[in-house]
C-alpha cells in the first residue's frame, strides 16, 4: 500500500472517530440538558439573569425549638435556600444573607438589603420581638402572630382545600410595630421595597398583619400544634368526637378519667397564649364532660372558655425559662399529685418542654415502676427529643417539610426572575392545578391557597401541613428526607 493510500485511510479513520465523538457529545448534551430539568422546573444553568440578586433575612435564633430543631432551624433553612438558588442559576455571590437576633436589628438588615445591596428579590422570616422590645412598645401581650393563620386554625379543622382558589380574609390584628425605639418598622421597609419593584416573599407564622407579600409561605402555627396533639390523644384513647358546635356527650358513669397535665412557655408571648387557647378549645369539652381531669388542679371541669379565664390559667402554668425548669415543674407535679395515681397525658407546647417531662418521669422511676408511661407530646422535631421518640418515651413530635417548602419558594423566585407571571403574580388556577399535583405526587406536605388581606389584596399562599412524627414514620420523614441519619436516630 502506498503512503498516500495509507494516509487517506488514516484520515478516514480519524474522520469516523471524529464523527463518533461528535455524535457521542451530542447524545450526552441531550441527556445533560434533560437532566437540568425536573417536572415543573427550569434549567439549572443560566436559568436566571446573571446579575439577579436575592436578599434573605432570617432570625439568628429564637426559642430552643429553633436552636435544636432538625427541620425548623433557620440557619439550615438558609443553607438549603442558598443551595437551591445556586442550582437554579443564581450566582452564589448574588445571594445575600442577613441574620438578626431582634426586630430592631432586622429592620436595619432589611434596609441594607434594599438600599445598599439593591436586591431584586427579598425573602423575609420576621424575627420575634425580644422582651425589651415588647416592653418598649407597651405591648407585652402582643408579640408577632399571623392574623390569617389564627383565623384559619381557630376552627380546629385540619383538612385542607387544596385546589380552592377562592379568597379568604386575613382578618385584622391589633398588633402594631411602631414604638419609641422603632421609628421604622419591618412593614415600612417592605412597603419601600415593593414600591421599588422588589419581589417579596414571607416565611413563618407571622404575616405582619396581612402585609401584601408577593408570596407567603406559612409554617406550622401554635394552633396547628394544639390541634394535632388533641386529635392524637382523642384517637389514642378512642374518645368520642366533639361535634361542630363544640358539644360532647357526657362520659359514662363507670368511665375512669384520664389524668392530663399541660406544659407551656412564657405567658408574655402570644404564641403561648394561642397554643393554650386552641388546646383548651379542643380538650376543654373532655374536661367538662368527665373524660379528662388534672390532679394538679391547674385545669378543672369548671375552667371557663372565656379569654380572662384562659389568661389566668396561662399565667398559672407559664414556665418563664425553658429547659431544666420544665423538668423541675414536672417533678413537683409528680411528687405532689401523682404518688398514688398514674399520669396519662402531658401536652407540651414544644420539645424543650416535653424533654423536661421525659426527664422528670425517668428520674421519678416511672420506667421502672408498675405505672404506665404517660403519653408525652411535643413539637419541633428537636434533635435531643428524637431519641425520646425512638425509645418510646415521647409519643410524638410535630414538624413540617421545610426542605420541600424551600424548593417550592426558590421555584417561585426563579419564575419571577424569568418573568413567568403565571406563578409570580398569583394566577391561582395555573398555580393550583399544576403545582398542587406536583406537591401531592411528591409528598403531600404542602398545599396552596389564595387569601385576601384586609385591604382586599389577594396573596398566593403556600401552607406547610403539620407532620406528626412517631416511632412508625420517623425514618420515612426525618431520615429518608435527609434531616437526620440512621445512626443519629438510633434505628
Amino acid at each position: 500500500m502506498s503512503s498516500d493510500a495509507g494516509a487517506t485511510k488514516a484520515r478516514g479513520v480519524v474522520d469516523v472517530l471524529r464523527l463518533m465523538v461528535a455524535l457521542l457529545v451530542a447524545v450526552l448534551s441531550v441527556f445533560a440538558l434533560a437532566a437540568c430539568f425536573r417536572e415543573g422546573d427550569f434549567a439549572y444553568e443560566d436559568a436566571v439573569p446573571t446579575n439577579w440578586k436575592v436578599g434573605v433575612s432570617i432570625p439568628t435564633s429564637s426559642l430552643a425549638i429553633i436552636d435544636e430543631s432538625t427541620v425548623e432551624r433557620w440557619v439550615n433553612i438558609g443553607d438549603w435556600t442558598r443551595t437551591e438558588l445556586v442550582q437554579h442559576g443564581f450566582k452564589s455571590e448574588n445571594v445575600v444573607f442577613k441574620s438578626a437576633a431582634s426586630r430592631g436589628d432586622q429592620v436595619k438588615d432589611l434596609k441594607n438589603l434594599v438600599d445598599f445591596e439593591k436586591v431584586d428579590e427579598l425573602i423575609v422570616v420576621p424575627v420575634n420581638y425580644t422582651k425589651s422590645e415588647l416592653k418598649s412598645l407597651n405591648q407585652v401581650r402582643a408579640d408577632p402572630a399571623s392574623a390569617y393563620l389564627e383565623r384559619r386554625n381557630s376552627s380546629g379543622n385540619q383538612s385542607a382545600t387544596t385546589a380552592d382558589s377562592s379568597s379568604k380574609d386575613f382578618g385584622t390584628s391589633h398588633e402594631g410595630e411602631q414604638g419609641a425605639e422603632h421609628s421604622e418598622s419591618i412593614v415600612d421597609v417592605l412597603k419601600n421595597a415593593k414600591e421599588r419593584g422588589i419581589f417579596t416573599v414571607g416565611i413563618g407564622f407571622n404575616d405582619l398583619d396581612g402585609f401584601p407579600f408577593d408570596y407567603f409561605a406559612a409554617t406550622v402555627s401554635s394552633e396547628d400544634v394544639a390541634n394535632v396533639q388533641a386529635e392524637f390523644v382523642a384517637r389514642h384513647f378512642g374518645l368520642p368526637e366533639i361535634d361542630e358546635h363544640g358539644n360532647l356527650a357526657a362520659a359514662p358513669k363507670d368511665f375512669k378519667a384520664h389524668n392530663v397535665e399541660v406544659l407551656i412557655s412564657d405567658a408574655a408571648y402570644s404564641t403561648t397564649r394561642r397554643y393554650f387557647k386552641q388546646l383548651w378549645k379542643r380538650i376543654g369539652p373532655y374536661f367538662h364532660q368527665g373524660y379528662f381531669k388534672s390532679l394538679s388542679g391547674a385545669l378543672t371541669q369548671d375552667t371557663k372558655d372565656d379569654d380572662k379565664s384562659e389568661q389566668e390559667v396561662v399565667e398559672k402554668l407559664s414556665i418563664p425559662n425553658d429547659g431544666d425548669k420544665a423538668a423541675g415543674v414536672m417533678h413537683d407535679v409528680l411528687d405532689k399529685f401523682y404518688k398514688k395515681d398514674e399520669l396519662n397525658v402531658v401536652f407540651a407546647q414544644f420539645d424543650a418542654l416535653s424533654r423536661g417531662a421525659v426527664r422528670a418521669c425517668v428520674e421519678d422511676g416511672l420506667d421502672d415502676s408498675s405505672k404506665k408511661w404517660p403519653l408525652i407530646m411535643g413539637a419541633g422535631a428537636e434533635r435531643l427529643s428524637i431519641s425520646d421518640v425512638v425509645e418510646g418515651k415521647q409519643a410524638i413530635t410535630i414538624a413540617f417539610d421545610s426542605k420541600t417548602l424551600v424548593q417550592t419558594l426558590v421555584q417561585v423566585l426563579a419564575n419571577e426572575a424569568l418573568r413567568q407571571p403565571q406563578l409570580a403574580k398569583g394566577q391561582q388556577s395555573m398555580l393550583n392545578e399544576e403545582l398542587q399535583k406536583a406537591f401531592d405526587a411528591k409528598s403531600g406536605t404542602l398545599y396552596l391557597e389564595s387569601v385576601a388581606n384586609k385591604d382586599g389584596v389577594v396573596i398566593p399562599l403556600i401552607v406547610a401541613r403539620p407532620v406528626t412524627i412517631a416511632q412508625d414514620n420517623l425514618k420515612d420523614f426525618l431520615v429518608d428526607k435527609g434531616y437526620i441519619t440512621d445512626a443519629y436516630a438510633g434505628i
